[in-house]
Order: structure tokens, then sequence, then C-alpha cells
């Protein structure tokens, strides 16, 4: 899989593409096969440090809190009830 990262605030310039582990949906979470992202205010926010509060940058910085895509695996959510509801492989799904 794919990630495009930032290790220092800046612009576009400090992007940068890397190879990163596939993800696996744990408990009460489900893959998505992002088919569509888009850059929101806060993306460039937290890409420039304007949300940093001028404290410098520690890690690596990530993009993208909103997607649009399909489920990728077979995951299930439990009810109060105790039955588990299925969730279906290759239905749409936004993320914001």
């Amino acid at each position: 899989m794919r990630e495009l990262r930032f290790a220092t605030y800046g612009g576009p310039d400090v992007l940068e593409w890397g190879d990163a582990p596939d993800p696996h949906a744990g408990p009460g979470q489900v893959r998505i096969a992002v088919r569509a992202a888009s850059v929101n205010p806060i993306d460039w926010k937290v890409l420039s440090g304007a949300m940093a509060g001028g404290q410098p940058m520690s890690g690596t910085g990530y993009l993208g809190y909103d997607a649009a895509g399909e489920r990728a695996t077979e995951a299930y959510r439990i009810s109060m009830d105790g039955h588990g509801h299925g969730h279906v492989r290759g239905k749409l799904v936004l993320v914001g």
C-alpha cells in the first residue's frame, strides 16, 4: 500500500510517497478501499503547521480526513442483544 506523508511542516513540496503495511481491521472496524479523497482546510492547516501551536513537528504526518470508497473486508458489529449484523463487502462508504 502507498501513503502520502510528510516529516516537516511546509507546503506541497514536503509531501512524499512511501510504502506502508497493509491495514487490517480490528474489532468494530472496517477496512475501506479508498476510491476518492479530498483536500480540506484541516489538511493544509496540519501540513503547514498552523495546528501545531508553535511546537516543532515530531514523527510523521499524514493527510486525508475525508474519503469515499467501498468496504474491502467483511466485518461485523455486535448489537446490544448480542446478535451479529454483517457489513457487506463492496458496499459504498463515506468517511469524514
